[in-house]
């Protein structure tokens, strides 16, 4: 059975919600708008025409700033006065049988709602009396963005008998199937889960081919708590026309469309991968009233210019009641909330946010009760590409935050960042390795550097940072331009992150174990790749950019012969270790199949499996 790394376990108590106002101008809807969120209903408080709690029984119409088209909401249930749940539909359809968020008392729930909207307006019913919160976060323009249909029930577990399994995947098929197209890519589904045996996690991915299902991500689509009915709403990827669902417990499962996402949109779904987990010891939990900038474009299949992101967040191991608020990161922070937590666990929702233009970046905002902290995970789901039109930037504010989104790969010719700005960026993470304390501790200079400039980058070397082993590695790669993650993993295959480690017969030294038998300049003065883990990691990814911007051209001239070229990050990795270009060594080096000490496990290995945050590893 999967271990339980998606599970979120939940708890019950009031929410605290975020407020906002309503947009006072029609959203034009030619394309794909992701505005920044912007509270369009609060019952509470009179926003959007409707005041005091939906009662049963009572049909309302929430008039919306949008010309037509179709619109993503986060739909939130709160203060009910008993078990109910919410429906929301185009009001020119039927009432569908189906729901969109079920709640209880005590909590506040929220889905994402995608809904066609019917002259700017949708309809929306109660079971029980409820306060309800609506943001609005993304505008569809027509057909050719997203087609929302009638809602299709597709399965019901408690119909058939037949309960999903504990650890076992189930494979169904959307494409072809009622109001969906046969050639469709991805589909906005709706899971529920009933009666579940046990806290637990459910995981929405595209099935692998018409034949096998594959192995599920390590990711969640839907967390829920034992014997309580959980909805969570998501644009589903498919494989094969179809969706594979892994369920961590034995539970009912009702499975529903409510619409298709066309070939050719600018929407795009992305098998389901994790962009952030505050859990990891290279992380730490957010604190309240804490932005963090979580990097999207350019990672996990999300083009560079992305315009919008669709990411399934989560809280937990929350102690108060809080919410969390998801924006582009180059607009002002919204009074509207995109997921609700309460003490003891964690909630999950997908939203759809815009992504910053100059960074390709979504700001996560947590915010708790008495203060305290809370984790967040977030997986990506699907994107909007650059084709798409974004509402216009606002003035960017000033934050007393880091800069906290995870550090990515450059392309060959792009501007560095100066160490004193990575500096300025790296996150806080505790030290694994108090061995390296001392040479952590060692700041090298300008004096330091030999100046070796066959480039023009090499004199940029000067070590001139201190903190712990990952924040070293951090700096270095933001320096550099090198994903902060491919970094960890060649710094766990060189050294198992320890700087004293002396290999290759006592030739090479350090974090990136810079051999001084062929860098000797690096060794040159007191301060030098032995005794800075700075030095030594700035000099290794120096070395990686050069090859890396092409600059190591006498590649073409030894063993493999004119196919060296910029722009392979991970060729670049193989010839730091075998000085030449993709030979056998240098292959076994990435993709395993060598002995490093730790079992035979290559660089790539240790990248996927993410060795940095192993029990093992970090007990050292």
């Amino acid at each position: 059975m999967k271990p339980p790394r998606a599970l979120l376990a939940l708890a019950s108590a009031a929410a605290l919600l975020a407020v906002g106002v309503a947009h006072d101008e029609p959203i034009a809807s030619a394309s794909v708008t992701t505005p920044r969120p912007e509270r369009v209903l609060d019952s509470r408080t009179g926003i959007g025409g409707i005041a005091g709690r939906l009662q049963p029984g009572r049909t309302v119409r929430l008039q919306l700033p949008v010309v037509d088209g179709a619109v993503a909401l986060n739909l939130t249930a709160t203060d009910a006065a008993s078990a109910g749940n919410l429906r929301m539909w185009a009001c020119d359809d039927a009432r569908p049988a189906t729901s969109n968020v079920n709640f209880l008392p005590g909590r506040a729930v929220a889905n994402l709602t995608v809904v066609a909207v019917d002259e700017g307006g949708v309809c929306l019913s109660a079971t029980a009396g409820v306060h309800v919160v609506a943001d609005l976060t993304a505008v569809f323009g027509d057909d050719a963005d997203i087609d929302v249909g009638p809602t299709h029930r597709l399965m019901d577990t408690r119909a058939s008998g037949e309960r999903l399994r504990a650890g076992t995947t189930t494979r169904i098929r959307i494409a072809g199937t009622p109001g969906i197209p046969s050639d469709t890519p991805a589909a906005v589904v709706n899971f529920t889960v009933v009666s579940p045996a046990a806290n637990g996690y459910l995981t929405a991915f595209p099935c692998s081919s018409s034949t096998s299902t594959g192995a599920p991500p390590d990711a969640s689509t839907l967390n829920y708590s034992a014997g309580q009915t959980t909805a969570a709403t998501t644009f589903a990827q498919l494989g094969a026309g179809d969706v594979c669902v892994f369920s961590y417990r034995d539970l009912d499962l009702v499975v529903d469309t409510f619409g298709s996402v066309p070939a050719g949109s600018p929407i795009d779904g992305v098998p389901p991968e994790r962009l952030l987990d505050t859990r990891d010891p290279s992380s730490g939990p957010a604190r309240s009233g804490q932005t963090i900038r979580l990097g999207v474009a350019g990672r996990s299949g999300v083009p560079d210019d992305a315009a919008a992101a669709i990411v399934t967040l989560g809280a937990t191991d929350a102690t108060s009641r809080g919410y969390v608020t998801a924006w582009p990161c180059d607009q002002p922070r919204p009074l509207a909330s995109a997921l609700n937590f309460v003490p003891g666990a964690v909630r999950a929702n997908t939203v759809v946010v815009g992504l910053s233009h100059d960074t390709g970046e979504a700001c996560l905002y947590a915010r708790t009760a008495d203060g305290s902290s809370v984790h967040l995970v977030a997986d990506i789901v699907g994107f909007v590409d650059g084709g798409a039109e974004s509402a216009p930037s606002g003035p960017t504010t000033a934050s007393t935050e880091k800069f906290t989104s995870r550090f990515t790969t450059l392309p060959p010719g792009s501007a560095l960042p100066s160490g004193a700005e990575c500096a300025s960026r790296v996150r806080p993470t505790p030290e694994v390795r108090p061995g390296n304390t001392a040479a952590n501790n060692t700041r090298g200079s300008r004096a330091t550097a030999n100046n070796r400039d066959e480039w023009g980058g090499f004199d940029r070397v000067d070590g001139d940072f201190t903190g712990t082993t990952d924040e070293i590695i951090q700096w270095a790669a933001c320096k550099w331009g090198i994903d902060e993650d491919m970094a960890r993993a060649q710094v766990v295959k060189e050294s198992w992150w320890r700087q004293s480690t002396n290999g290759d017969n006592g030739e090479s030294w350090g974090l990136g174990q810079v051999k001084d038998t062929f860098h000797a300049w690096a060794f040159e003065y007191s301060v030098n790749a032995r005794t800075s883990s700075a030095y030594n990691l700035d000099y290794t990814y120096a070395s990686w950019r050069a090859c890396f911007e092409g600059v190591y051209s006498w590649l073409n001239t030894v063993e493999r012969g004119a196919t060296y070229r910029p722009g392979d990050a991970w060729g670049c990795m193989g010839v730091w270790f075998s000085g030449r270009w993709y030979t056998q060594p240098a292959v076994n080096y990435l993709e395993g199949g060598d002995t490093d000490g730790y079992g035979a496990t290559g660089v790539k290995q240790h990248y996927s499996r993410r060795t940095w945050t192993d029990p093992a590893f970090v007990s050292g």
